[in-house]
């Protein structure tokens, strides 16, 4: 017989992070699918070595561009990540440091990072 569930308590792995990745280089210039995956690996390793892992998620974005007067509409991923508060306090400035170097290498006006159900623009 299996062990009785033990629903949660809040004590486990309970903030939340997404971090937005772009398939495109500045405004709407596609990237290949191969250069789009190295990216995704890219926050995936960053991810799991802080956290232990994540989860990607496939999308599509869209968006207003006042710079080009039109829609932009690009292929995203997302890739989450579980930890406690501790853990995320202790990573806070490499967060910070790894995502304003993807904005700079990806050649982006600003990299989407959600933080429990808030959305920032590094």
């Amino acid at each position: 017989m299996p062990e009785k569930l033990d629903f949660p308590t809040g004590r486990g792995n309970n903030i939340h992070i997404i971090i937005y990745v772009p398939s495109t280089i500045g405004i709407d210039k596609k990237i290949s699918k191969e250069q789009f995956d190295k990216r995704i690996k890219s926050v995936i390793d960053f991810l799991r070595d802080k956290f232990g892992g994540s989860t990607k998620i496939k999308a599509s974005g869209d968006y207003y561009s006042d710079e080009l007067k039109k829609p932009v509409k690009e292929r995203v991923a997302k890739v989450e990540a579980f930890t406690t508060k501790r853990d995320y306090y202790k990573a806070d400035k490499e967060i910070r440091k790894f995502l304003k170097e993807k904005k700079k290498s990806w050649s982006q006006e600003a990299i989407s990072y959600e933080y429990e159900e808030s959305l920032y623009f590094v």
